[in-house]
């Protein structure tokens, strides 16, 4: 476990200037498609899927929830994107939390623009320019409670705001299209009073829910979660994959290309691709994941290696070389992977050695005390 924290994917549900301080929550602007997948890279002990892209920007792909399951990270979802995926995910062992996420597995909410929202950017702190459906259908109903407006008044303005255009869902709007519907002027403005005093945000709630139980259950989640399912890759997911990997390397494939191309002309090529052969093979041969013990034992061995004796020299060296956390982590399980094919293999490669000196004509020319 790289990152001992939670990523937490949330934006407008939850302004940053009601969001829980706590070091343990990494907050991230809502998820993308591919931001499940690099998150999982960088091993959390949770991520929390709050928010995420809808209808302009593709949104968090189903396969990459799903591998961070499979690498034993627990995943949770609630309020807006994160509620519909946890309904979709749970048979796999999503976790939804709230309000939101129990209408939709009941079947009472089977609508995905339910949750969705008009919104300024991160840099003003997300704030709202329509209101969520379920966000008016809780207040509606809160209203009908303290006998603010009629169960049939109710059912009215309910009817009325499905039939908006989720951009176009707000409270004036609808008590407007609900008066041309034969809402009273009396109870409209009664109930705007009410909601000018009384707002709340179930989606909030829920957000705020999800936060507090995974802060509760933080030492039971420093245990991984155990997969029942047998992760399946498929085209989509090769895809997807092969996008942010070479995104995260900073190159396309065509720029790669040309990249091997000049090394080969320097002559540098063979022994970089030798080095990254030997590391994909032992990788495939290794295989598992890295408990706390061999990060611990990878870390040292390779801290010592490069002379970073501290923290902030490791850091240094990362920083000059433009490697993140997942870069680190990788590192390691490649120092550990190499560490245990020498220990089990250490004949095998001593003799390829030897082989390798004798094609490249090296063994005449070393001094007697090496016969």
């Amino acid at each position: 476990m790289i990152l001992d924290g939670a990523v937490v994917f949330v934006g407008p549900t939850l302004p940053k200037r009601v969001r829980p301080e706590d070091a343990r929550l990494e907050y991230r602007a809502p998820a993308m498609r591919g931001d499940v997948y690099r998150a999982t890279l960088e091993e959390p002990r949770a991520i929390l899927l709050i928010d995420g892209a809808f209808e302009n920007s593709p949104s968090v792909f189903h396969k990459e929830i799903m591998w961070a399951l499979s690498e034993g990270i627990h995943v949770y979802g609630s309020s807006s994107l994160g509620a519909l995926r946890a309904t979709e995910l749970e048979p796999y062992g999503m976790i939804g939390i709230g309000k939101v996420f129990e209408s939709y597995r009941s079947g009472a909410l089977d609508r995905d623009d339910a949750v969705a929202v008009l919104h300024g950017p991160e840099e003003v702190d997300w704030p709202l320019l329509t209101t969520a459906l379920v966000d008016i259908d809780a207040m509606l109903a809160k209203a009908c409670e303290h006998g603010v407006i009629t169960s049939d008044e109710f059912v009215l303005l309910r009817s009325t705001a499905e039939r908006l255009f989720w951009r176009e869902r707000e409270y004036d709007r609808l008590l407007a299209e609900a008066r041309s519907a034969g809402l009273s002027t009396a109870t409209a403005d009664r109930l705007r009073s009410w909601l000018e005093l009384n707002k709340f945000s179930q989606k909030a709630l829920d957000a705020l829910d999800l936060i507090g139980q995974v802060l509760a259950a933080w030492d039971v989640l420093q245990t991984g979660f155990l997969a029942e399912f047998e992760f399946e890759e498929t085209l989509a997911w090769h895809a997807l994959k092969s996008e942010i990997d070479w995104d995260l390397q900073g190159l396309s494939p065509a720029a790669f290309r040309r990249l091997e191309q000049s090394l080969k002309a320097e002559g540098l090529f063979e022994p970089v691709e030798a080095q990254a052969t030997a590391l994909a093979l032992a990788d495939e041969i290794i295989g598992e994941q890295m408990d706390d013990d061999d990060v611990e034992r990878a870390a040292r061995v390779f801290r010592i290696s490069h002379a970073l004796e501290r923290g902030d020299d490791l850091i240094r060296w990362l920083d000059s070389r433009s490697l993140h956390h997942f870069d680190y982590l990788d590192i390691l399980k490649d120092t550990r992977n190499l560490e245990r094919i020498r220990e089990t293999r250490h004949q095998a490669i001593a003799k390829n050695i030897v082989r390798i000196l004798r094609q490249r004509g090296l063994m005449s020319v070393l001094p007697d005390e090496f016969e």
